[in-house]
Parts: structure tokens; sequence; C-alpha cells
């Protein structure tokens, strides 16, 4: 079947509702871990996964016929989606949500781009930071399906490409875990003394000096009954109900989107292989 077939197939099946998600074998797909120790829930990180970068900027020309523009742009809500399934089902992490920019104040932040993605293959480049400015992840991460991921016999809560989104949240965890419990109070400490510092230059002066690397150290405290920093922990409240907001939107255009594009996939595979 050619492309110009596929496309009004997934137009035409992002209107109606349904999940369905096909099986991989098991021995492919490494099991999403749990940190091994209990980290005490006011060292929790709050993860934010930034919408993909969709790619579509470094296509060679012969590449690009073969990308449908508006497919990959939703391919980039939909990676994010199944990276932040992975994550919170390490339960190793504080509030894990999906996040339309890298403006929004979180613990650790995970950037991606789509590289490929065929239906037989999924390359991404990840890049995760936490708050004070130092990198966790930086690499590229692909995987190979094969047709039996497609075959609707065989369906299950895999993801053909399970094994990309669960070895990047297991990369995340291996850093987690060698991070000491005084770092994740500091990396907690300094995403709220940044998001202040967004609200009032001059209230938060001198508690945080940016490093000559990019980094972020932390001067001096405000004191705990600050008014002024109470009134930052209310306003990033709500803001943080804003952003869990828009996890239902995600969430809902995820369930919408899962059944026509893994027959997109599986039709895109059928040409690729």
């Amino acid at each position: 079947m050619s492309r110009t077939v596929v496309l009004p197939l997934l137009c035409l099946g992002l209107l109606l509702t349904g999940c369905v998600s096909q099986t991989v074998t098991s021995n492919s797909v490494p099991a999403v871990r749990s940190a091994e120790t209990v980290i005490p829930e006011d060292l929790l990180l709050d993860v934010g996964i930034v919408v993909f970068d969709p790619g579509l900027e470094e296509l060679t020309e012969d590449d690009a016929r073969l990308v449908y523009p508006e497919i990959r742009k939703a391919e980039a809500h939909f990676v994010a989606a199944r990276l932040s399934e992975a994550l919170q089902n390490s339960g190793s992490w504080g509030a894990v949500r999906v996040i339309p920019n890298a403006e929004q104040a979180v613990d650790i932040l995970v950037e991606g781009r789509i590289l490929q993605s065929d239906g037989e293959s999924l390359d991404l480049a990840i890049e995760a930071t936490d708050a004070r400015g130092n990198t966790w992840l930086a690499g590229d991460y692909s995987d190979t399906s094969s047709s039996y991921a497609y075959k609707v016999t065989t369906r299950s809560s895999f993801d053909p490409f399970q094994a990309v989104y669960n070895e990047i949240a297991n990369d995340l965890l291996d850093v987690l875990e060698r991070t000491s419990h005084s770092d994740l109070r500091k990396i907690r400490l300094i995403n709220e003394l940044r998001f202040a510092g967004r609200f009032s230059d001059e209230a938060f002066a001198g508690y945080l000096e940016e490093q000559r690397d990019g980094s972020w150290q932390v001067v001096r405290l405000p004191a705990d009954d600050d008014p002024m920093l109470k009134r930052v922990r209310r306003i990033r409240e709500r803001d943080r109900i804003f952003i869990d907001t828009l996890q239902d939107y995600y969430l809902g255009f995820d369930e919408r989107m899962t059944a026509p594009y893994q027959e997109w996939r599986k039709l895109s595979y059928e040409e690729t292989v």
C-alpha cells in the first residue's frame, strides 16, 4: 500500500476512540526498574517531559518525501506520553508530566527529538538535565521492531518500541540512585528558587549564582516564613494545577491516536521491509 493511502487512514482513525497496543516478545523489552532503596517523599523529583521535537528541520530532501509532517508532529506528543508512562511505572519519581515547553519549572527536564520513525525502527535523541543545570542523560536511543509486534492476535500492553522508553527510564533511574539525598534536596531547592526568581528578581536576588558552565549554586536561603516565598509557592501550586489539566488533554490525544497510529506503523513497516 502506498503512503498516500495511509495518511487518510490515520486522519480518519484519529476521530475514533479506543486503545490498541501490539505485543512484542517479552525478552526483548527490559522491565522498568524501581529504586532499590526508598526515597523520602519530600525528596522525590518531579519530571517534566517536553513534547518532542518532531525533527522535521533535520530531514534530508529524500527523507522529507517519505515523512508526513502532521503525522510526525502527532508522534512528538505520542512518544512523550509513552515515555511519561514508563517513568511513572518506575514509582521512583514525584509527579511525571508531559509539558508544552522547556520553560516549566521542574526538577528534571527531559527533552527529545525524533530522528527516525517508520514502523520498523524508532530513533530518539534524548537530553535530561536537573534544575542545577547538570546533565543526566545525553544520547540516542533506538530500537527495531518486527512483524510480530503488529500481529493483532498477539495484543498486549506493550508498544512495539516499549524497549526504548523503558531503557530511557532505567538510565534515568541509574543516575537517580547515584545521587545523594543532599543533592536531591539541593535540586528541589534550586528549582523552587529559580521559579521564584521569574516573578521577582529583586526579592530573590542573591540566593542563587549562575556558574560559568551554566549550572546554578545556592548562595543563601530565604526564611521559611518569608511572605514573598509563601506567595510564590501559592502561584506555583496554581501552575501545577494548570499543567495537570494539560495531562488530561495529552492522555485523551494518546488514547484517540493509538489504534490508527499502530495501523499506520504496521503499514509503514510493511513498506519498509
